[in-house]
């Protein structure tokens, strides 16, 4: 816009200048324009002689300013919004509330959830405690088979050792016996006494009575061995029914385990989804491009807001592939941004150029990072950039009053064998009485400064050069 300013009040002051000069070549005296140039109507202009000098190769750009970071405010569930709590232009800390989500049905959600999960966990304890009295059992049970096992051993050992004693009452019984058959028949004859016969008899029957005894004694401990025998299956198969009453309670408290573990998985989720439900902001900066408002249905994705980090500012600048060589990461850039009270000068550095030129405008994307707490510069301002680095190039500076055009469209008039030539030129770096011409005219042309208004391309002019 700058540009657009000078290159207008000069066209104004070229149209003043070229009035007086029509009118100051009708003084006889003054005249530099012949008879002859006056019925040929030649344009009176002045001219300067272009020489080129080397000069830092300060390259100009048009720039459009952009923030250096931003995020996009959006939902990750569908909800309806409650509460809106910003506005564009608001600033905000990163993490700060900035919409509100419906949470009924969430809460509800969770509440049942929690109810699972305390019927559940009550279920486990019930689960624990038969597991254990099922321990409790096993022990019990093992305890005795161990108590039967025993008892089979002592049984086991008895009977064996009746085996000597059986043998002896066998022997005592059978010798009491012939003892008395002796005596019997000696007292039949009349050999012996009654006393004699009477003592036999006894201990005849005392050894009958032992035998029996014994054999009582063999019975009782046989019957022992069976009754423990017993005693130990009906132990073992009681331990097996035990322990898969066990299995079958770990069972169970596994699969209560699980379904605690899934309820639990649940209420986080719904957790962390009613903590989405107050949808923060992403980062720190100012609120652009609001897009939401209370009662609308927020779908996930979908932008509601950006937040965009505006401390530093970006000058996004467009470079020719014949010039991308002349700029370089980490070069110095003056930022000029026009407003209502005059132009304002930034200093900037250049952070990042593009590896690859856009394939349809082949040109390279450049930022310039300019530093904005003051928060004067705001995204989408058009601003002239100026980039700075130790390269030297040739150019012509001539008076800002030789330039005509605007962005992008550059010309100037020279003149050859008293005729204006429009040339098309490429420019650098301007300043408020100066131009650089990089490209479009020879060292040497004549470059028409004056009354550039009046002419167009093949006007026969009258030249004076400046100075004379």
């Amino acid at each position: 816009m700058k540009l657009k300013k000078i290159i207008t009040y000069v066209a104004i002051v070229v149209v003043i200048a070229g009035a007086i000069v029509a009118m100051d070549k009708f003084k006889p005296k003054e005249s530099v324009t012949t008879a002859a140039d006056v019925k040929e109507s030649k344009t009176a202009v002045e001219a300067i002689v272009a020489k080129s000098t080397k000069k830092n190769l300060d390259t100009s750009y048009k720039a459009t300013l952009d923030s250096s970071s931003n995020a996009m405010v959006s939902s990750k569930l569908s909800a309806k919004v409650l509460k809106v709590l910003f506005e564009d232009g608001d600033t905000v800390k990163e993490g700060a509330d900035l919409i509100v989500l419906d949470q009924e049905d969430l809460n509800n959600q969770l509440k049942v959830a929690q109810n699972q999960l305390k019927a559940s966990q009550n279920q486990l304890e019930g689960a624990k405690m038969q597991a254990a009295s099922y321990g409790n059992q096993l022990i019990s049970v093992q305890n005795q088979l161990k108590n039967a096992q025993n008892q089979l051993l002592v049984a086991q050992s008895q009977l064996a050792g009746t085996d000597a004693t059986n043998e002896k009452v066998r022997l005592n019984l059978n010798n009491c016996q012939n003892n008395y058959n002796r005596i019997k028949t000696l007292f039949d004859a009349g050999a012996t006494t009654q006393a004699d016969l009477d003592g036999a008899t006894l201990a005849l029957k005392s050894a009958q009575v032992d035998e029996e005894s014994t054999k009582s004694n063999i019975e009782v401990l046989k019957l022992n061995i069976e009754n423990a025998k017993t005693n130990i299956e009906e132990c073992k198969n009681s331990i097996e029914k035990t322990n898969s009453a066990i299995a079958i309670a770990h069972n169970s408290v596994e699969a209560v385990n699980i379904s605690i573990d899934s309820i639990g998985i649940n209420i986080s989720n719904l957790k962390d989804t009613l903590a989405n439900a107050v949808i923060k902001a992403p980062m720190s900066g100012v609120i652009d491009q609001k897009n939401v408002v209370v009662g609308q249905f927020a779908s996930p994705g979908s932008p509601l807001a950006f937040v965009k980090n505006i401390s530093t500012i970006d000058a996004v600048i467009k470079v020719e592939q014949q010039d991308i060589e002349n700029i370089n990461l980490g070069d110095t850039a003056s930022i000029i941004v026009s407003g209502d009270n005059g132009d304002k000068t930034y200093t900037g550095i250049v952070k990042t150029i593009d590896s690859f030129a856009d394939p349809s405008a082949r040109v390279f994307t450049a930022k310039i990072s300019i530093d904005n707490q003051a928060n004067q510069l705001r995204p989408g301002m058009y601003a002239k950039v100026s980039v700075k680095n130790n390269a030297t190039t040739q150019v012509m500076e001539l008076p800002i009053s030789a330039l005509v055009g605007n962005d992008g469209a550059y010309f100037i008039f020279t003149a050859e064998n008293g005729v204006a030539q429009k040339k098309e030129v490429k420019i650098g770096t301007i300043s408020e009485k100066t131009v650089d011409i990089l490209t479009g005219i020879e060292d040497g042309a004549e470059v028409i400064v004056t009354n550039l208004a009046s002419l167009s391309d093949g006007t026969k002019v009258s030249i004076t050069r400046q100075g004379e």
